[in-house]
């Protein structure tokens, strides 16, 4: 059951993600975020044996890329947890740019669709076309 803390979220800047890949026939999932005023930090977890182990991944993942400072690393919090559901990421590719957003659902493409609707209503006036899918994955089922 899809579980989301997306109230509070602010425009971010920039947005990187890590997808942590284990198999299992019970398949769960997380989805991490972190994010200051001025950058973010993503990372997600699929395919693993436990709701447990899903979210510890996911917070490893958002907490070792390389790709944003310790700022946005230390916040790094669950926002949703899946199981047989689909996680997509997606951002402004221009540095810079505020525009990013997240989503889970039942299938990758109302994840993709969500994601791109969340990130350009982040994006600013301008940017709102910019939006583009990062990272996307599915949970077995």
């Amino acid at each position: 059951m899809t579980n989301l803390k997306l109230a509070g979220m602010t425009a971010l800047t920039a947005a990187s993600l890590s997808v942590i890949v284990a198999t299992g026939a019970n398949a769960a999932g997380a989805l991490a975020i972190g994010y200051p005023e001025s950058v973010s930090k993503a990372g997600f977890a699929y395919n693993n044996k436990t709701t447990g182990e899903a979210r510890d991944a996911a917070l490893e993942a958002c907490r070792t890329t390389q790709a944003a400072p310790a700022s946005a690393k230390s916040l790094c919090t669950i926002v949703g947890t899946f199981r047989g559901e689909c996680v997509a990421i997606a951002m402004d590719p221009k540095a810079g740019t505020p525009g990013v957003g997240f989503a889970i659902a039942a299938n990758k493409d109302v994840a993709e669709a969500r994601a791109l609707a969340f990130c350009a209503a982040t994006a600013g006036k301008n940017r709102q076309d910019a939006c583009v899918i990062d990272k996307s994955a599915c949970d077995d089922k």
